[in-house]
């Protein structure tokens, strides 16, 4: 595909990548990469990418800008800045790729995510009875997700986090932390702590519309009793926004490894907002001096790396360098130093966040999260209005799914 500029060339508007998003039996966003995106001059831009499932497709195209307040400056309804002819149609043809249907075993502990956003509608009848396919298609209708996140080599179940915990395999599970920024807090308490809760988001987890005593409370920690009657505890160390955070997140982790109640499990991530300060160098040290702690604090707890989440453009503009090709960025030189970590002995493996989160446009809050967390208003200047669309959550909860596998296979 080629996609050439036409608008105001030389005040600048014309970008260096664009969105690209196909939308059909599966759903897939082209990642902004080298290998995908070439910038042949300073108005044309080549684009090449592979549908592997074959079907009916619409195509949406937007430009992305480095710096998004251009979407703020622009005469014309945002819609005006779609590709001109958007949405495009096109059949895909060919074979269906091989597609595996038995329960997935170690293929999830591979970082690259090798699998697609696939619709619920098109899932073929005959699958419908398989177990995996059960578990997505329980309750009522609205309740069963448009797109679900599954590999090509195998099929993975939706955990029902709360009688999880008395299965065998997650007996492991004790104390479970969770460190990072706002991209992390929302499924702590927007699925983790409602799953556990009958619903509920109320405690530790109840929403306040105060920016810095809700978005920026410093700890939290529930602990929640089984139905066998086994203790599980669940906390989230803050760890974003300003430098001074990172402080205060590693006393607190110097206060949680003093308590009787040793760390079992980890999910961390730290990201997103660095791209306003930190180039690749100074973020990969970053995410060294972070798994560097939790190794030295908690030496035999198994460690989940959630690469940074995607950035949606135009749903809303998030300024200052928070921008969709900076968190791919950021993915990669993350990998590259948990495998530095791994060579080390450590016990670590990622969720790719970034890749599940890039393929939903359409499953994102505000542009940056990826599940509601509350109960009633949002955030000032949070699209409240979203909440009601049925997508949002999805992405999250395919991350959510492929954590709790990992946690599944490591108790095997």
């Amino acid at each position: 595909m080629l996609f050439a500029c036409t608008y105001a060339l030389e005040e600048g508007w014309c970008p260096q990548t664009y969105f690209v998003w196909f939308i059909g039996p599966t759903s897939a966003v082209v990642p902004v990469e080298d290998e995908y995106m070439t910038m042949l001059d300073n108005s044309t831009i080549q684009i090449e990418w592979m549908i592997r499932d074959p079907g009916a497709y619409e195509i949406y195209v937007w430009p992305e800008y480095e710096h998004c307040e251009h979407y703020n400056w622009m005469k014309f309804p945002l819609s005006k800045c779609m590709v001109y002819g958007t949405p495009f149609q096109i059949d895909v043809v060919g074979p269906p790729p091989i597609d595996s249907m038995t329960p997935c075993t170690g293929v999830m502990k591979k970082e690259e995510a090798d699998g697609r956003w696939i619709s619920t509608k098109h899932i073929a009848p005959r699958y419908l009875s398989e177990a995996w396919a059960r578990t997505y298609f329980q309750g009522a209708a609205e309740e069963i997700p448009e797109y679900i996140w599954q590999p090509y080599t195998c099929k993975r179940s939706r955990p029902v986090m709360a009688t999880a915990l008395d299965d065998p395999k997650y007996s492991h599970i004790n104390h479970v932390l969770y460190i990072g920024d706002s991209t992390t807090r929302s499924p702590y308490c927007g699925l983790i702590y409602p799953a556990l809760h009958d619903g509920v988001t109320d405690g530790v987890c109840e929403f306040r519309g105060d920016a810095w005593g809700y978005q920026s409370w410093p700890f939290r920690v529930f602990d929640y009793l089984t139905a066998a009657n086994r203790e599980t505890r669940w906390s989230y160390i803050y760890m974003g926004g300003k430098v001074s955070s990172y402080d205060e997140a590693y006393l607190q982790m110097s206060t949680i490894a003093s308590e009787p109640h040793p760390v079992s499990h980890i999910v961390a991530n730290i990201g997103l907002w660095l791209q306003q300060t930190h180039n690749e160098t100074e973020y990969a040290e970053e995410v060294r001096q972070l798994l560097e702690t939790v190794r030295d604090y908690w030496p035999e707890a198994y460690v989940i790396w959630k690469t940074t989440t995607s950035i949606v453009h135009p749903i809303k503009c998030n300024d200052g360098k928070l921008v969709r090709p900076n968190t791919r960025v950021q993915r990669r030189v993350s990998m590259d130093v948990v495998e530095e970590f791994r060579e080390l002995g450590m016990r670590i493996d990622v969720v790719d966040a970034n890749t599940l989160t890039d393929g939903r446009p359409d499953a994102t809050n505000d542009a940056r999260h990826w599940v509601v967390e509350r109960n009633g208003e949002g955030l000032r200047g949070f699209h409240t209005d979203r909440a009601t669309i049925r997508r949002l959550g999805e992405a999250e909860m395919g991350v959510q799914e492929w954590i709790w596998d990992l946690w599944r296979l490591e108790g095997q």
